[in-house]
């Protein structure tokens, strides 16, 4: 592959990534032959390292973050919170036989297509929140204030989809755990 065509790939990058790596890369891409494949995961590594060096590139990979980790243990304790609410309707003789909830069509439904959605949804109305207070520092200054502010929109959202007890239990102790890594000092910095 000639030079010239090896540094133009590598101008794709920020600044900051070529002055540390431009030599090194080009080496790299000289010495093999370079197909469409190729050409194509340099520029979404380009594409990737643009986004790390924004501070809206950093805040989206938070907020994609805090959004997996909120799937997760969502999904997690309410199934948890399922399986208690089912047998524990069975011991106190509120159902006449053990059902297992978490094995319903109805919690398949809750789980795969009414909780993603008030994930997402809580989390549209609350990137911005935690956005702001990351910025002005109240994070810092009043973490419990401002993640106890964040179950709002959660709450609204949930009352809105009209979910049961356990899947309101699931969703506000879910963001209580996820905004945790977001306003504590450990957590990745968004602004420059």
């Amino acid at each position: 592959m000639s030079t010239r065509f090896a540094r133009q790939l590598v101008r794709l990058y920020p600044r900051a990534w070529r002055a540390r790596y431009e030599e090194e890369f080009v080496a790299l891409l000289e010495a093999r032959e370079l197909g469409l494949r190729d050409v194509l995961d340099v520029g979404r590594g380009a594409s990737r390292e643009w986004l790390r060096s924004t501070w809206i590139g950093r805040a989206l990979a938070l907020a994609f973050d805090a959004w997996m980790t909120a799937m997760v243990s969502t999904l997690i304790i309410a199934s948890i919170g399922s399986l208690v609410t089912g047998v524990g309707r069975f011991v106190m003789g509120l159902e006449p036989t053990l059902t297992l909830p978490f094995l319903s069509l109805a919690l398949a439904n809750s789980l795969l297509i009414q909780m993603p959605m008030a994930i997402a949804l809580a989390g549209a109305m609350a990137t911005p929140w935690f956005f702001m207070t990351r910025v002005t520092g109240h994070a810092a200054r009043a973490p419990v204030v401002v993640r106890a502010i964040s179950l709002v929109p959660v709450f609204a959202v949930c009352m809105t989809l009209g979910f049961r007890a356990e899947q309101l239990g699931g969703m506000m102790l879910a963001a209580w755990i996820v905004s945790e890594g977001i306003v504590s000092p450990k957590a990745k910095a968004v602004a420059p």
